[in-house]
């Protein structure tokens, strides 16, 4: 191509030289014959151009051709860029919906906590109604162990899961960031597959290495709550237990009260206390059925995240046998 060229300068160079040899006589002929040197050395620009195109349409054909050799042999591993930035998108989709469930079950268990912070606040009332009711104080204060158990337990899930989705997130961005980049390389050098191919197999590698870790973290956190909460919901036999006592105790004053004249107040007491009984029982009936459904819902979303999870690696697997099989069809 760069020998055309020269020969067209060439030519349009000795038509000037010549012009200039005959512009004292014959202005017409030097007129003439440069208009000829110009047309000639566009012809031979239009020659050149038809020439490199012929040129780029054989290549374009002789890589039609080995992508449809290739495409004959192996029909499942074929790897193009836009197959690879759908592949992309899709796992995309997937992290996100990933982050957007998480969310979700993180915002279940903040109002399952606001719930039975609400009832802790009604046990501390009854508590305040009965210590003044009552000159023999039963271990009923449970305010104390009731926080630190519930504060405890819904502290540690809500901090990991807000841990866990900000490392989905990081990721994510950290992953589009990279597609961004390698769809742009993509576009500028295509003498680089190979080189690309080879970073977004680390960082796929690394992703999935990060997903494992969190996977773990994650599961060893519900795993772990649910066990706290367990332990704190067995617990809950010795406040039963106290109940009892206090119907016990309500009944034995209704009794020496009806043996005593003028005991009103005394009787009263006694209706009071078994009033309160009654409502703590009935409040502790209502939480064992919040802590109930409450690790239901954790076991439920424990096996949803097992899915999620195993989708996951398998869209990791994929994309580096995907990865693989790019090699090697830019190896051809």
């Amino acid at each position: 191509m760069k020998s055309r060229t020269i020969s067209a300068l060439i030519l349009a160079c000795l038509g000037i030289v010549i012009s200039f040899v005959f512009v004292v006589t014959k202005i017409i002929v030097f007129f003439y014959i440069s208009f000829a040197a110009f047309v000639l050395y566009i012809i031979l620009m239009g020659i050149q151009q038809r020439s490199a195109h012929k040129e780029l349409q054989t290549i374009k054909k002789g890589l039609s051709t080995i992508f449809s050799e290739s495409t004959d042999n192996q029909h499942d591993d074929i790897i193009s860029e836009q197959s690879i930035s759908n592949d992309v998108q899709e796992l995309l989709a997937q992290v996100l919906n990933a982050f957007a469930v998480k969310k979700r079950e993180f915002e279940e268990l903040k109002a399952n906590m606001e719930c039975l912070e609400s009832v802790k606040n009604k046990l501390i009332d009854y508590q305040t109604a009965l210590d003044p009711l009552c000159s023999v104080h039963l271990p009923v204060d449970l305010t104390p162990r009731w926080n630190a158990m519930i504060e405890s337990n819904w502290s540690v899930v809500s901090k990991e899961a807000l841990v866990s989705l900000d490392k989905i997130k990081s990721m994510n961005d950290q992953n589009q960031e990279f597609i961004q980049d390698l769809e742009k390389e993509f576009g500028i050098q295509q003498d680089n597959f190979i080189e690309f191919s080879e970073i977004y197999s680390k960082n796929i590698t690394d992703y999935a290495r990060k997903a494992g870790i969190i996977r773990t973290s994650f599961m060893q956190s519900i795993e772990s709550s649910s066990s706290r909460i367990e332990e704190t919901f067995a617990s809950f036999g010795k406040v039963v237990e106290i109940i009892e006592r206090i119907k016990m105790i309500s009944l034995n004053m209704s009794i020496e009260a009806s043996k005593v004249r003028g005991s009103d107040a005394f009787y009263f007491l006694a209706r009071e206390l078994r009033k309160l009984a009654t409502d703590t029982e009935e409040t502790l009936s209502g939480i064992t059925m919040i802590i109930q459904t409450t690790l239901e819902t954790m076991h439920t979303s424990k096996d949803k995240q097992t899915k999620e999870f195993m989708a996951m690696d398998e869209v990791v697997q994929q994309f580096e046998k995907t990865l693989d099989n790019y090699k090697q069809t830019s190896s051809k």
